[in-house]
């Protein structure tokens, strides 16, 4: 599916952006957990083991310091004691009750080996916002062992138990995002080279993170297979696994969900935003026209504006779904698009130059050297156009320029008279007709090269329909208007030409790295609203 099937409007007065970055719930989900599985992958982190004692009263009290408790359990690690242990004769038991031991939880942060992994959703949008978005916390490996005292009527247990792979426990939170500033020396390696050969400007950096002050949990995992349902270990976990969970995030370095870097003042580069926002745009059911809480399609969007411009404040949906389908997300999931009003601004400044030059004010001339009427011409370039910048259709930008001035010798013109008008593609003489005429056609056209880089190639062409008529050799006898006409035409040839840069408008890779990766495109084409819509792909 093309990327100009796209319908984004961007320039629509209720959005107001210059440009927009979508992506996918699913693609942020594959960014977190690649973040998850550098966990699994990495020996050195150890799981978070708890441990809880009995207090003077016998309630259970979290352990702080391990080491002392190990110490008094004369070494003896709860977790390297099998499940069929024989409680009335082990000595490893008989070291736990030294220690007033209860019970004891580890787990390690990570992917849990579910038969497919790619289907486990770590972030959920379920509302349309950045606030309260459904975090879940899964880990690789989640254990718990209890030490069950016996009474006159039953002897003690060990339980030990582990959370089923193909069920795994987890406990749901909801946070919110937040950008927070970032040292450029911090940034991954890639991220800094990239930043780096794009802009020699000042920039800040900022990063998307989860903000864990915010967290609060939204349900626990399903024991009921383990744990009786009045398990103390079950509150005991509920009061702090989250909070221990989070330090181990920010031991290791909590996931970035992106990286961006904003120029706040002017920029070499015309695409550099210099504010930053986020929305959400939860996917629209579009057979039913009902909103999918939670849906993979749902978009978490990148909001820009350049030139020290604010995003208007909005919290509506774009009325349109970025992706449409798990099919056109088989290919991409996340998609650029920059406005119409952003290229009007951009071409206006590209063009207004040469526009004027092409903008002649006439200044004819016509006085008597006794009876015989002399004419003379000048033509002042540099006149001012008037400019329209359409909200919709295929035109994004348009200019118009007329004159017309006139001399005359003798009452009323009898001795001999000039009319000269221009407009900006056609110059015309009563004498005559259009003696120059020319259309110029400049043709972009937007291309995706093999290794994913937007290119963009021009060429020009002219089209020529000026006319060289003659005066017969009467009039010219008398009025000498073929010398006149010449003059037109060598005056004017000399700026009907055009002269174009290179459209930056691969600049927006180069601004935001989601999950910390830069990207390239997949697709390019320009929206029915004449919004530029890419397709992108992450460059791994």
């Amino acid at each position: 599916m093309s990327a100009s099937t796209v319908p984004s409007n961007l320039s629509d007065p209720k959005y107001g952006f210059d440009l927009v970055l979508a992506v996918t719930q699913d693609s942020i989900n594959g960014t977190m957990l690649d973040y998850l599985r550098t966990f699994n992958n990495n020996s050195q982190i150890q799981p978070v083991e708890l441990f809880w004692v009995a207090d003077a009263t016998g309630n259970p009290v979290l352990v702080t310091d391990n080491s002392a408790f190990l110490s008094s359990s004369k070494g003896t690690d709860p977790f390297s004691i099998p499940a069929n242990v024989n409680v009335a004769t082990s000595p490893l038991i008989q070291n736990l009750i030294g220690a007033r031991f209860l019970f004891g939880v580890r787990f390690k942060l990570g992917v849990p080996n579910v038969p497919n992994p790619t289907s486990l959703s770590v972030v959920s949008f379920d509302k349309e916002a950045i606030t309260g978005v459904t975090l879940n916390l899964y880990c690789s490996t989640f254990d718990i062992v209890q030490f069950v005292p016996g009474n006159i009527f039953s002897p003690s247990t060990w339980l030990s138990v582990s959370q089923d792979p193909a069920a795994p426990w987890v406990y749901t939170t909801t946070v919110d995002l937040l950008f927070q500033s970032k040292a450029f020396t911090d940034l991954p390696v890639d991220v800094q080279q990239k930043i780096q050969a794009i802009t020699p400007d000042m920039f800040s950096v900022q990063q998307l993170l989860f903000d864990l002050s915010t967290a609060g949990l939204q349900s626990t995992p399903n024991f009921s297979t383990s744990l009786p349902t009045n398990s103390p270990i079950i509150a005991a976990l509920q009061s702090v696994f989250c909070s221990k969970y989070f330090d181990e995030m920010n031991i290791a370095g909590q996931p970035a969900l992106a990286y961006a870097s904003v120029i706040p003042g002017a920029s070499v580069s015309p695409l550099q935003p210099s504010s930053l926002d986020l929305m959400v745009n939860t996917y629209v059911d579009p057979s039913t026209g009902n909103p999918v809480f939670g849906s993979g399609l749902t978009t978490l969007n990148y909001i820009c504006n350049t030139g020290n411009r604010s995003p208007p404040a909005t919290t509506g949906n774009f009325a349109w779904n970025w992706v449409p389908d798990a099919a056109a997300q088989q290919d991409h999931d996340r998609v650029s698009s920059i406005s119409r009003s952003w290229f009007a601004n951009y071409f206006n400044t590209q063009l207004m130059p040469y526009v004027t030059k092409n903008c002649f004010l006439p200044q004819p001339r016509v006085s008597l050297d006794l009876a015989t009427p002399k004419f003379s011409l000048s033509l002042a370039s540099g006149q001012n156009p008037t400019t329209s910048v359409p909200p919709t259709g295929s035109t994004i930008l348009s200019y118009s320029y007329s004159a017309d001035k006139s001399d005359e010798a003798g009452s009323g013109g009898a001795l001999g008279q000039m009319d000269l008008s221009t407009t900006f593609n056609r110059l015309a003489t009563s004498v005559s007709g259009n003696i120059v005429d020319k259309t110029i056609v400049d043709t972009w056209t937007i291309t995706v090269d093999h290794t994913g880089v937007l290119k963009v190639n021009g060429a020009s062409s002219t089209t020529d329909n000026s006319q060289d008529p003659k005066a017969n050799s009467f009039l010219n006898f008398w009025s000498d208007a073929d010398s006149v006409k010449d003059q037109v035409e060598a005056y004017v040839n000399g700026v009907t030409q055009t002269s174009f840069g290179s459209i930056p408008i691969s600049a927006i890779s180069n601004f935001i790295f989601p999950g910390g990766k830069t990207f390239t495109f997949k697709d390019a084409g320009f929206s029915t609203n004449q919004d530029l819509v890419t397709y992108i792909t992450y460059t791994e």
